[in-house]
């Protein structure tokens, strides 16, 4: 089974109120300490970079993006990963192939928001279930 611990991410943040306008806050190179399978490598990923940027940088590329005076990460916004796109979403992470169908998806959840989504550790961690629903 091939491992991987690097890929290229890019970070998009929903600066609209409609989540239909994305800008490139970021571009680097994601490096994790250990080898891991793809889909393993992908989660470990996104919910560091999440963590990195929101609330404890500790890399020179989240020092980097909080220099430039970026907020931190929230639903709606894009962790993109050697081109595949994940949106942040209440619950963790959601699959994107292209920012129309991200913000497709946000309209759909506010629609329907009762469908079930696996918490990430992330989430589960920092309570960001129940925080998120009860500013929507």
């Amino acid at each position: 089974m091939n491992t991987i611990n690097r890929a290229a991410a890019v970070i998009l943040l929903a600066d609209s109120a409609d989540h239909t306008q994305f800008r490139e806050a970021a571009r680097f190179t994601f490096t994790l300490r250990r080898q891991l399978t793809a889909p393993e490598f992908t989660e470990a990923a996104r919910e560091e970079i999440f963590e990195e940027l929101t609330w404890n940088p500790t890399t020179d590329w989240a020092w980097d993006y909080r220099r430039a005076g970026h907020r931190g990460m929230r639903t709606g916004d894009i962790v993109e990963l050697d081109g595949v796109q994940w949106m942040c979403d209440a619950y963790g992470w959601v699959r994107s192939r292209s920012r129309r169908s991200t913000t497709a998806h946000r309209i759909w959840r506010t629609l329907w928001p009762a469908v079930p989504q696996r918490r990430t550790p992330t989430a589960r961690r920092h309570g960001l279930g129940s925080f998120l629903r009860s500013i929507r």
